[in-house]
């Protein structure tokens, strides 16, 4: 990755070099290198897995139906989820256990919101 390349992922994840540094503790100076020169080799694969693992804004906050947000929101949310269902998986869960265990905090989350 250069450094145009590594300004780009910074962007597309909502990052300034300055917003970058300060949520991952680096100093500045270092980010303004690795955006004139590219980062390592280990940033190189972080970002790019912080860029698969982004989460798109919706478009728009009106849909024609409950059902509609419902499934615009679980295609934003369907690489970040199922690689959370798969680290469970890796760690030893089962899969159906994993989704009842996300199935029960949802709903506590919505709960909590009440």
């Amino acid at each position: 990755m250069d450094g145009a390349a590594f300004k780009e992922a910074l962007a597309s994840l909502g990052h300034t070099q300055s917003s970058f540094a300060r949520e991952y503790r680096l100093p500045i100076r270092t980010v303004q290198n690795w955006a004139k020169d590219g980062p390592p080799d280990h940033m190189d694969l972080i970002l790019s897995v912080l860029v698969r693992q982004k989460i798109e804004s919706p478009s728009s906050l009106q849909w024609s139906s409950s059902e509609a947000a419902m499934l615009d929101a679980a295609r934003a949310l369907d690489v970040t989820l199922r690689a959370v269902l798969l680290r469970a998986t890796k760690a030893g869960w089962p899969k159906d256990v994993a989704v009842a265990g996300f199935l029960a905090w949802s709903t506590m989350q919505i709960a909590n919101k009440g």
